[in-house]
């Protein structure tokens, strides 16, 4: 969405067009420096077709840098002339990535993109909004490690089959198991790219120690009363 807007701005078509990079700089770094930390930025950056840097305002000093190689979601928005946003590996790791072509009177000239490092940090954020625990697991050889977590847990090597079979499957599994005196509902997804393809599993454990107490009680109840009940019948048979 920000993509978008700045994309759309007369001003930065205009400078952008022209190549400008001072003037693009003057527009756009004061936003960048203010929402940086509220909005965990990570990238901000216009290309030049195919995929040259023309401005990072994360790194002003570096430019016209070739990224063809590896920021294939800029190769094809500026291929395409179309947006494209997911989940996209750089040279610093997966990131969160809205790419959106610029144009200036019709005339297609490059794209800008905004990014977001998803790691733990960015997890925090989602458990403090909405209150649960969040992982997430790429594969590492021949088997997984956390790429991002809101826990200290680890991942046991019997754990490896079924994360496959998620990966494999591509459908949400869920796994009930009984750890550290809790009993846990764990939801498995798998996780896209950009282009759709599965990358990784994230999984988003319930505590449901309550829900599974409540119904151990009412199953015992049930069963005491059944038994007073068959104890009833048997005497009134004998009687």
């Amino acid at each position: 969405a920000m993509a978008l807007v700045v994309a759309a701005m007369p001003d930065v078509q205009k400078a952008f067009g022209f190549r400008n990079r001072q003037e693009l700089s003057d527009l756009t770094l004061p936003f960048f420096k203010q929402e940086k930390e509220r909005l965990s930025l990570a990238q901000f950056q216009f290309h030049t077709p195919p995929a040259t840097s023309f401005l990072r305002l994360h790194k002003p000093e570096k430019f016209d840098d070739d990224l063809s190689s590896f920021r294939h979601t800029v190769v094809e928005v500026n291929n395409s002339k179309q947006t494209m946003y997911g989940i996209e590996k750089g040279r610093a790791g997966f990131g969160l990535r809205g790419v959106v072509p610029v144009f200036l009177k019709g005339n297609h000239t490059g794209s800008v993109e905004f990014g977001i490092k998803l790691n733990d940090k960015m997890l925090k954020g989602l458990k403090e909004v909405m209150g649960i625990d969040i992982s997430l697991v790429i594969p590492d050889g021949p088997g997984f490690k956390y790429l991002a977590k809101t826990h200290s847990l680890t991942i046991p090597e019997k754990s490896f089959p079924w994360l496959k079979k998620i990966m494999a499957e591509g459908k949400i599994r869920f796994k009930q198991v009984h750890k550290n005196g809790k009993d846990l509902m764990t939801a498995y997804g798998p996780v896209k790219d950009y282009k759709g393809n599965i990358i990784g599993v994230m999984a988003i454990p319930n505590d449901i120690s309550a829900t599974m107490a409540a119904i151990q009680s009412n199953l015992y109840k049930t069963a005491g009363a059944g038994l007073v009940a068959l104890l009833i019948i048997l005497i009134i048979i004998y009687l």
